[in-house]
């Protein structure tokens, strides 16, 4: 996973939210009321006025994990945070006061809570942390060293938007729970080699488009709330990208650690010397077991540099996989052959 928005508030008190970027970057909407005291997010003035605050430029996967630390404080306010922000009216809300964690679902600003667990936390502390996991429709929360202390699956809201901050009660600055630190980090909610076929569940309507890393893809068939798809994106290093569906009204955004399948770098050496600068190395991948193996990919045209390495080499056939075990022929009509030998696939 990468973390892709990260803040510890640390900044000049009485510092507004919105005057200030994250640690990574992202700038702030929302109230001219939400500040920082003492390194940490909270309300500047006591009432019981909501204050709402949101990251700009931010879009949420549908698998995806936020940590928050908070310093506790008894009276009953604290910052709340807002994760799967739809708009200002509907979202997923974390809530973490002295005596309890409390999940709710918000739609159309009508607030439903859907899990809670009792802590005991002491003042002043930055001691509670929380983790939050969504995947999918599943929500998850640890706390501590203690985990899945709430778990449901909620289908009420999209998981992919963006994350937030609610703030309400008659307390403010030193006087109420405040977030000392928040991190989100997508992860990746499929798994793909390159080149595959794969469906994906969704709460669209019929997909009409579909990119990986900004690169159309195929859309083979497309059903309710399923769709079928091939990687066409011709993305050269594995890696975590974003996979937006669209179907004309609305997108939603998965991730997929896509594996781009081959060989590591092989060293080509005759009677003790490198061979350097071939243009014309063949590699043959062949599978199953002696007496019955089966050729699945000639790979020709391969090259080595000044010291005899070819670099990694990609396998297109869609069949194998990372952590397979192959049989490897490799030859060269300038310097000959060599002999067979197992190898393993990687992730390039």
């Amino acid at each position: 996973m990468a973390i892709t928005y990260s803040d510890t508030f640390t900044d000049t008190g009485g510092t507004r939210l919105i005057d200030r970027t994250a640690d990574t970057g992202q700038a702030y909407t929302g109230s001219t009321d939400l500040v920082i005291s003492s390194n940490a997010l909270v309300k500047a003035t006591s009432d019981a006025v909501v204050r709402l605050g949101f990251v700009s430029g931010l879009t949420t996967s549908t698998n995806y994990e936020i940590q928050a630390v908070w310093r506790n404080d008894a009276n009953p306010a604290s910052t709340d945070i807002l994760f799967s922000v739809q708009d200002s009216t509907n979202y997923y809300m974390l809530r973490f006061r002295s005596d309890a964690l409390t999940l709710m679902e918000v739609v159309a600003d009508t607030f439903t809570s859907i899990g809670s667990y009792a802590v005991t936390a002491a003042d002043g502390a930055d001691t509670s942390i929380v983790k939050l996991k969504v995947t999918g429709d599943s929500i998850a929360v640890d706390y501590g060293a203690t985990l899945a202390v709430i778990s449901v699956s909620s289908s009420a809201l999209a998981k992919s938007g963006t994350l937030g901050f609610r703030v309400q009660g008659n307390f403010s600055g030193s006087t109420m729970t405040a977030l000392t630190s928040i991190t989100y980090e997508s992860s990746a909610g499929y798994t793909q080699r390159k080149g595959s076929t794969f469906d994906v569940t969704h709460t669209l309507g019929t997909i009409t488009t579909a990119t990986l890393n900004g690169t159309a893809i195929t859309i083979n068939t497309t059903g309710a709330g399923t769709v079928n798809l091939t990687d066409i994106s011709g993305i050269a290093t594995s890696g975590t990208y974003d996979l937006v569906l669209g179907d004309g009204t609305g997108t939603e955004t998965y991730t997929v650690q896509l594996n781009v399948v081959g060989l590591a770098s092989y060293n080509i050496n005759k009677d003790g010397a490198d061979q350097a600068s071939l243009t014309d190395v063949e590699f043959i991948v062949m599978t199953g077991v002696a007496g019955s193996r089966v050729i699945a990919e000639q790979i020709t045209g391969v090259t080595t540099d000044v010291n005899g390495d070819t670099g990694a080499i990609e396998i297109a056939d869609v069949s194998l996989n990372t952590d397979d075990v192959v049989t490897i022929l490799q030859q060269s009509a300038t310097v000959g052959g060599g002999l067979p030998h197992s190898a393993t696939l990687v992730a390039l």
